[in-house]
């Protein structure tokens, strides 16, 4: 890694020599392969890891689009009609089963928007809790 590399190329009268011996080591071919790989990575943008993460945030932005607006219609039911929420026992809620108790009219209702949107039923029953917007802290 003499010449190009560490100090400056400036005999002009040798530049075929040093080209071509540059063109022969082992770091020129491994740089080369780089470029090559990073071209080929570059060219194909669907199958970049960047591209994917952004395809799937758009997804969950596109979804949460469509679900939230339940979500707070059932807020803004309890809001005009002066109830109160209580979230004493949401902290365990399985929408995937059936009531065991009174869970409180807030997912009573949540439950009742689900019954007509399954897409809503997908979202609560599938998606991570922490991600459900239905919790007692939110």
């Amino acid at each position: 890694m003499g010449v190009f590399l560490k100090t400056p190329f400036i005999n002009y009268n040798k530049s075929k020599e040093k080209l071509d011996a540059r063109e022969t080591t082992e770091y020129h071919k491994m740089c080369v392969q780089r470029a090559v790989c990073i071209r080929a990575q570059l060219a194909n943008i669907e199958s970049r890891i960047d591209t994917q993460i952004n395809a799937i945030a758009l997804q969950n932005v596109q979804k949460n689009k469509t679900i939230f607006p339940f979500i707070f219609d059932a807020v803004l039911l309890y809001v005009k009609q002066q109830l109160a929420f209580r979230w004493h026992r949401e902290d365990k809620i399985q929408f995937d089963q059936s009531p065991t108790s009174n869970e409180g009219n807030f997912i009573a209702i949540l439950r009742l928007l689900a019954d007509c949107n399954p897409l809503l039923k997908d979202y609560l029953t599938s998606d991570p809790r922490n991600a459900q917007y239905t919790s007692k802290t939110i």
